[in-house]
């Protein structure tokens, strides 16, 4: 019986510290605008969620001052540490300040070329989830600095050209965006990120007039971040035929009409073996080729042509035409 005080008393001094750990009041917004934006990143880690949440209004607030500080964390942050990081970001992306903004998805575009691949696929679904906001941002911005965009769409051939049924098989619409860049540019080299930045799926072709003020640094820039983008130059030639961009081969999926690969005689299904004596093995070795020729130079293409499942070699001869401004190959007269 005696023991009964005792165990009376320590049930009441734990029950005690249970109800001052309840009350204690969580912390807000307004107690971490004293800390650091490190202190705030190490929060984020917190297995409190309100701690997090509290954490992550202040990074807000302090927003465009955080965003490089937030992009370094992600590379060494836990992955529940990281994940409120992008979602940071991702906040900061869609504010109505365009600077904000602005940084918020530079941010996120440096991350997503991290070589930490959590923090490169994490910040890479944040952008695509986005991408209309940011196409739609990226055309305004075109717009403001002197670009025009034009826009089509075509059908692109997916099949084997030795297929007997080439003709009839089944095509994907695609939708193609003309960027034309001449004098009337007034975004250099910084302002070209706004092209990277239109819809990913689209194909991207973007023609730079000489007096354009770009550099060839910051058009490979654009390459490296849109790498199916062809980049076009008044002086380079062109044949007037599409291919399967998913395809290894070197097969005309379509002629453009009234072109010279139209007027030479070439078909959809043809196989391109060589031009002028050099062999191709792939698409991007013709197209480097025919950049480095003028329009209205003469080349000659080797070329099997199926009839039925039987191939039969052959050699055509052409001038290349100009599709600059245009986006159309057509014959130099």
């Amino acid at each position: 019986m005696s023991n009964w005080p005792w165990r009376s008393l320590v049930l009441l001094v734990a029950g005690g510290f249970i109800v001052t750990v309840m009350l204690v009041p969580d912390p807000s917004p307004q107690d971490y605008s004293s800390l650091s934006t490190a202190e705030l990143v190490d929060r984020l880690a917190s297995p409190r969620s309100v701690v997090r949440q509290a954490a992550a209004g202040q990074l807000i607030v302090r927003g465009k001052t955080i965003a490089p500080e937030l992009v370094r964390a992600a590379q060494t942050a836990a992955p529940n540490q990281l994940r409120e990081i992008v979602a940071i970001l991702e906040e900061l992306m869609l504010s109505s300040d365009v600077r904000v903004s602005e940084l918020a998805e530079e941010s996120l575009e440096e991350l997503a070329g991290s070589p930490v691949r959590s923090a490169a696929d994490l910040a890479a679904r944040i952008l695509l989830r986005n991408a209309t906001l940011r196409h739609n941002r990226a055309m305004a911005h075109l717009d403001c600095l002197g670009a025009t965009v034009h826009v089509a769409v075509h059908q692109e051939l997916r099949t084997d050209a030795r297929a007997p049924d080439f003709s009839a098989s089944p095509r994907t619409h695609l939708t193609t965006r003309l960027v034309i860049l001449d004098g009337n540019w007034l975004g250099g080299d910084p302002g070209l990120k706004h092209i990277g930045r239109l819809f990913p799926g689209d194909l991207l072709m973007v023609h730079v007039d000489d007096d354009a003020a770009v550099s060839e640094a910051g058009l490979q820039q654009l390459r490296i971040a849109r790498p199916d983008t062809v980049i076009r130059r008044p002086d380079q030639g062109c044949l007037g035929i599409s291919y399967s961009r998913d395809s290894s081969d070197t097969v005309v999926t379509g002629v453009v009409p009234n072109s010279p690969a139209d007027r030479a005689g070439l078909r959809p299904g043809d196989v391109i073996l060589s031009i002028d004596n050099e062999p191709l093995r792939q698409f991007q070795q013709l197209s480097t080729l025919t950049r480095e020729r003028r329009p209205g130079d003469a080349i000659r293409l080797v070329l099997n042509r199926y009839q039925g499942s039987t191939p039969v070699t052959m050699s055509i001869e052409l001038r290349l035409g100009s599709d600059f401004r245009t986006g159309v190959c057509a014959c130099v007269e």
